[in-house]
């Protein structure tokens, strides 16, 4: 007498993450996709630094099965490793991926006096208190 009987072997979990660009402006939409396989499929799980991510927590969104992690409104506090983790009864896989934002030009105008009186041959000192991500290059005229 013959049997069929079909017999899964475990198979422990990889794991990638995809996204378009991992460096973006401030308040654009960024989607994390992370692609899990394994036998039996991988439970999935998404962390920042090292500390679990929920839906919602800093404006973060998970899928339903973990499968995508959406930031609609990317902020500074947003920088940082995302790490998906995916857990199967044979074993367990990471990846990362550092995300980045790009903040345009500011430039203080604190403390500035927009008419400053200098007596003739004097030195005049001006400061340029100026921030952004990447540093811009400043240039005075």
């Amino acid at each position: 007498m013959l049997s069929n009987s079909l017999q899964t072997i475990p198979a422990p979990p990889t794991v990638r993450i995809d996204s378009d660009e991992t460096i973006k402006a401030i308040d654009t939409p960024i989607t994390l996709h992370c692609h899990a396989s394994g036998n039996p499929q991988p439970s999935l799980s998404w962390s920042m630094g090292g500390q679990p991510l929920i839906s919602s927590a800093e404006g973060a969104r998970i899928s339903l099965k973990g499968t995508r992690l959406d930031i609609p409104r990317l902020q500074q506090s947003h920088v940082g490793e995302y790490t998906c983790s995916a857990r199967n009864e044979a074993g367990s896989a990471e990846a990362s991926v550092h995300v980045d934002v790009l903040v345009p030009p500011v430039i203080s105008r604190d403390n500035v006096e927009m008419s400053p009186r200098l007596p003739t041959g004097q030195t005049l000192t001006l400061l340029c208190d100026a921030s952004g991500k990447p540093f811009p290059d400043l240039d005075c005229s």
